[in-house]
């Protein structure tokens, strides 16, 4: 995954604020849950610096553990896949409560309304709101809200191949073109026109 060669196992990777290319060789499979930085803050409270290989001793991860097995146990791709979904429909269930200011910042970053910086009615302050995005993303509330702009964008151009990029770049909020191209580059890491 970008420049790490990652070890077969249980692996908890780090929250990333870029597209990330992964490479898999012949053979390979690859089967995970990908989720939402702060969903991943309330199941295991804390966040990884780097990929980090977890060690099959500890308590806090032995359902992970467990899963893995009956992973390996299975005898195809199609039948991983059916456990894993049934895994994560019944032990994900309910995670930590994810704070409401949290939920209601994450609304607004969906549908922003003006400069992006505010979040009206929430009875916190612009820097609470900061410290929430840093303890439960590690990242801030602009940065989310760039890369929710990216994915919509990117989301739009995929389903209307045809559309013209200046366009594109005035209906989501970029000041022309150019400035989505750059912006598409720094977190996707790909330009509008590969899509």
């Amino acid at each position: 995954m970008g420049e790490t060669s990652l070890p077969q196992g249980v692996i908890m990777l780090p929250v990333s604020q870029q597209a990330q290319t992964i490479c898999l060789g012949p053979g390979s499979e690859l089967v995970g849950i990908r989720f939402h930085p702060a969903v991943s803050y309330a199941l295991f409270a804390r966040h990884y610096a780097s990929p980090t290989l977890l060690q099959s001793g500890d308590d806090r991860f032995a359902a992970l553990f467990q899963l893995y097995t009956r992973l390996c146990e299975e005898p195809d791709f199609d039948s991983r896949k059916t456990r894993l979904e049934r895994w994560a429909s019944d032990a994900l269930s309910e995670p930590e409560p994810i704070p409401d200011a949290l939920i209601q910042a994450f609304l607004q970053a969906e549908h922003p309304q003006g400069s992006g910086n505010q979040y009206p009615g929430q009875g916190l302050s612009q820097r609470q709101i900061e410290r929430l995005f840093q303890r439960w993303l590690q990242m801030t509330p602009k940065r989310y809200q760039r890369i929710v702009r990216i994915r919509k964008a990117v989301q739009h151009l995929r389903q209307h191949p045809q559309a013209g990029l200046a366009e594109t770049a005035h209906a989501f909020g970029f000041s022309d073109q150019a400035h989505m191209t750059r912006e598409f580059q720094a977190i996707a890491r790909v330009t509008p026109g590969r899509l």
